[in-house]
């Protein structure tokens, strides 16, 4: 059987469903089960090297996913390859296609927070994503969350939906006290700090863990937070006027190579955000042995399970008083450290592509 895949969301600098795709891709190549596979990439820059084993054959094309373009070109490129399945490795694909689809969506925050982003996306929604769903033969999600959302939201069939979770990468695993110094003093940072990590729109709920540490620094603490992964110029003038900043550090871009140190470097990751597809970053940290802080609402309690602490987003005081928690209690931190990394050890990228592979066979 030949999948095409449309591999266009795959370009540095990695974000989620970047890293989604290359992981995939390089599972594939490492293990193809009884598939051969055309990949087409995009135009921007590959996060790293890519040699195609013999059962894949690669082209480039010079149009981004999303937009009017695919709409035009891709169906052209899709009749040339004759390709037995597509798999768009995004929620982009042109609708005017006849080879069965199997479709990625990792998460619905577009139509749950459309103030977050530009009027067009939820015109794209309805329009292209919304046919694409009930179009394709298989629609792969990564949480039971985001299933409820894609059903209820965009009247998927739940019968062809289906999770496929995600995995954290093998470098993110317990690091050298070595490591850790060193990217410690690049960012001039003492270990032991919380940290936070995300992209600062609303639904990550930064706010929250601004106003929550800022509640432990007026009970005495010294330890400091961590904002890292570069908020916005906005966030940090709220966060100078609110007279949150005391104790708070704040992280430009952080190198993809440092993430694990950093990760490992934390006393806790805090991460009580509102809405997620998955939620990869706790998943990261708690394979590097580092305590996580998430949200007890959408997908973060399917991956984090009983080896965090889960809170409310919405309550300061809860996310402040597990702060608290892992601040103070040696124990704790060694047994949800010890919890985490086993429940991390659950997920694979071969999982990942087994189950895909799976669902490529079924349609």
């Amino acid at each position: 059987m030949k999948i095409l895949l449309d591999a266009r969301a795959i370009a540095a600098p990695l974000h989620g469903i970047a890293r989604y795709g290359w992981n995939l891709l390089n599972a594939y190549a490492a293990d193809p089960g009884p598939f051969r596979f055309h990949v087409i990439f995009g135009p921007g820059p590959l996060p790293g090297t890519f040699d195609p084993p013999p059962h894949m054959t690669v082209e480039r094309m010079g149009v981004a996913p999303y937009g009017i373009a695919e709409q035009i070109r891709m169906p052209a490129v899709l009749a040339r390859v004759r390709c037995d399945l597509n798999h768009t490795l995004t929620y982009a694909a042109p609708l005017a296609q006849r080879h069965p689809l199997v479709l990625s969506i990792f998460d619905l925050i577009h139509l749950r927070y459309p103030r977050e982003y530009s009027r067009i996306h939820p015109l794209y929604y309805r329009h292209v994503v919304r046919p694409l769903v009930r179009r394709a033969r298989a629609v792969v999600t990564l949480s039971e969350a985001s299933k409820r959302d894609l059903v209820s939201m965009l009247g998927a069939d739940p019968g062809r939906v289906h999770v496929t979770p995600l995995a954290a990468e093998p470098r993110f695993a317990p690091q050298q006290p070595e490591a850790i110094a060193r990217v410690c003093a690049a960012h001039d940072l003492a270990p032991g700090y919380l940290l936070h990590l995300s992209n600062y729109r609303r639904h990550k709920n930064a706010e929250g863990v601004a106003c929550a540490f800022a509640r432990l620094r007026k009970e005495g603490t010294r330890a400091s937070l961590v904002l890292a992964g570069n908020p916005p110029a906005s966030f940090r003038a709220w966060l100078r006027c609110e007279g949150l900043d005391e104790g708070v550090r704040v992280l430009g871009h952080v190198d993809d190579a440092d993430l694990p140190a950093l990760y490992a470097g934390a006393r806790a990751f805090v991460f009580p955000s509102r809405c997620e597809g998955f939620g990869l970053p706790p998943l990261e940290a708690m394979a590097c042995g580092t305590p996580v802080i998430v949200s007890s609402v959408s997908s973060l309690p399917e991956v984090v399970g009983d080896a965090g602490l889960l809170v409310d987003p919405e309550d300061e005081g809860a996310i402040a008083r597990a702060m608290a928690d892992l601040l103070s209690s040696d124990a704790l931190h060694a047994d949800l450290s010890s919890r985490g990394r086993a429940r991390a050890a659950l997920f694979s990228w071969d999982r990942v592509a087994r189950e895909t592979k799976a669902i490529y066979e079924r349609v």
